[in-house]
């Protein structure tokens, strides 16, 4: 059986959706709204449906759009994340039509929230916080333009896109994570609260935006691509990333270099150095899928190779619905089962 067709098993919830799940007993956090996390649910059970030609995983996916249209009204640009991630694969793929109206109606309420100084900030929900409208994160720049571009607003894609890039982003291909405004002068930056490229999942997140921005605005930021996977590939090459948590214990996160690997490939996609990138991008696939994070047990193929906060000041390896959606992701890829600029 392929990697692919594996993730039929994976079992989702009608009612919760799991936020993380960091121990061998499956005693996930559940949640009504899924956060951040919840498009990436919705997506991986549609892909996993379209990957194994499964009906009832593409009607379970489409029955929590409901749930996805309850948050759009939430004060985060995460939205975004939930829209495009969630919506995005049944909308490139299969030209669904209710996927493409949900989208429209949440790119309409994301265009309204364009802050002052001319992007979408984090917003106050969803872990945002008291600095959330005043800050612009990396995170939600590939979901932002993939979303916008879709639905006919490329000028607010190409805006959030130039404020990314002119604040976020170095000339060597080096990536912030956020950035904030002063609160009584919208026209200056505070400090920047770390160094770029401290953290890999954040890197990344930057690699995925930039690859997105020369797919879906223009080939004139290929450079731009380029220059962030190549970076990453200089420090990483196809290890697995090393991040440290709250006791500085380093520990990996795979989920990481799966986000660089659906980078590179569309770099190899859009013609640019193809075999190179598609080399690289197999290698570090390669290394996730024979990592141990990687397994299988009576529940099915697992994928704990996400790091992330578990609890308060512990950061852990857990099970989260995004690893699974760019490892299917990256997987459909590397079997040309989808193009890498599909979505």
């Amino acid at each position: 059986m392929g990697y692919a067709s594996k993730f039929r098993r994976l079992k989702i919830s009608l009612n919760l959706f799991r936020l993380s799940d960091e121990n061998s007993e499956h005693q996930w956090v559940m949640s009504k709204s899924g956060s951040w996390l919840a498009g990436f649910w919705t997506g991986s059970c549609w892909l996993a449906g379209y990957a194994s030609d499964n009906s009832k995983l593409i009607h379970s996916s489409q029955e929590r759009w409901q749930q996805l249209e309850a948050g759009m009204q939430v004060p985060s640009v995460l939205r975004a994340m939930n829209a495009w991630y969630g919506l995005g694969p049944a909308i490139t793929l299969a030209g669904d039509y209710q996927a493409i109206s949900l989208a429209f109606q949440y790119s309409e309420v994301l265009a309204n929230s364009v802050a002052p100084w001319g992007g979408l900030a984090v917003g106050t929900a969803m872990g945002g916080g008291d600095a959330g409208d005043y800050r612009i994160n990396i995170d939600p720049l590939a979901a932002i333009i993939g979303l916008f571009e879709q639905c006919d607003k490329s000028v607010l894609a190409q805006q959030h896109l130039d404020l990314s890039v002119a604040h976020l982003f170095t000339r060597e291909g080096d990536v912030y994570t956020h950035r904030d405004w002063l609160k009584h002068d919208t026209e200056k930056l505070c400090h920047v609260e770390s160094e770029p490229n401290f953290w890999p999942r954040g890197q990344s997140w930057g690699l995925l935006g930039a690859s997105v921005a020369a797919s879906r605005i223009s080939s004139c930021h290929l450079s731009l691509a380029e220059r962030c996977c190549e970076r990453w590939w200089q420090k990483y090459q196809d290890n697995l990333p090393l991040v440290k948590n709250s006791k500085d214990i380093q520990m990996s996160d795979p989920s990481a270099a799966v986000i660089a690997v659906i980078a590179m490939f569309k770099l190899a996609d859009l013609q640019l150095n193809k075999v190179l990138w598609q080399q690289r991008a197999h290698a570090i696939l390669t290394r996730v899928i024979r990592s141990s994070y990687l397994s299988h047990d009576t529940h099915g193929l697992r994928f704990t190779g996400c790091h992330y906060q578990i609890k308060l000041n512990q950061y852990g390896m857990t099970e989260m619905a995004y690893g699974y959606f760019f490892l299917l992701q990256a997987l459909l890829i590397a079997t040309n089962k989808i193009s890498a600029i599909d979505f």
